[in-house]
């Protein structure tokens, strides 16, 4: 039903994205994906493949985390391209393996903005990509994106005790 977002949204924002976690997507049970979420949008717990896998976590720099979400329409229907950049600081030998390694696999991330407010990013079904370049000029850093196309917009997550 359609209604006023003025309550929900209100006056007070502070926008910047505090963490990044992201797990690969052969992690998640994609069988059990749809059961997690409640209504308005929002996911209380996330069914992993085996207790083992966790999220894992980047240390990008607060100030440099873009996150965007754009709308297309065709005739196929609505999709949402889905993008989350930012600068990894401190370029280092050890991190190309990993980058190495994460090219093999596609993502769901979670963040959590500076509102307190967690995000869940992707789905098993319609996960990111990762991208990663190194600049050793006077930032010394690594700009990486994940990226990725889905049918619906980002949900919200409120882990359930």
């Amino acid at each position: 039903m359609l209604q006023s977002i003025t309550k929900i949204c209100g006056v007070l924002n502070i926008p910047g994205i505090i963490t990044l976690e992201y797990t690969p997507a052969t992690w998640i049970n994609a069988n059990l994906w749809e059961d997690w979420t409640v209504n308005g949008n929002q996911a209380t717990s996330i069914t992993w493949a085996d207790d083992n896998n966790q999220w894992l976590s980047m240390p990008l720099l607060g100030e440099s985390i873009r996150w965007q979400e754009q709308e297309s329409n065709s005739l196929d229907g609505t999709t949402y391209s889905q993008q989350l950049s930012g600068i990894l600081p401190n370029v280092r030998v050890d991190v190309q393996a990993i980058f190495q390694e994460m090219d093999r696999y596609r993502f769901v991330l979670r963040l959590k903005d500076k509102n307190k407010k967690v995000w869940i990013i992707g789905s098993p079904n319609n996960p990111l990509t990762f991208s990663a370049t190194a600049t050793n000029g006077d930032d010394n850093s690594y700009q990486i994106k994940f990226e990725g196309v889905a049918v619906r917009r980002t949900r919200g997550y409120v882990p359930t005790l």
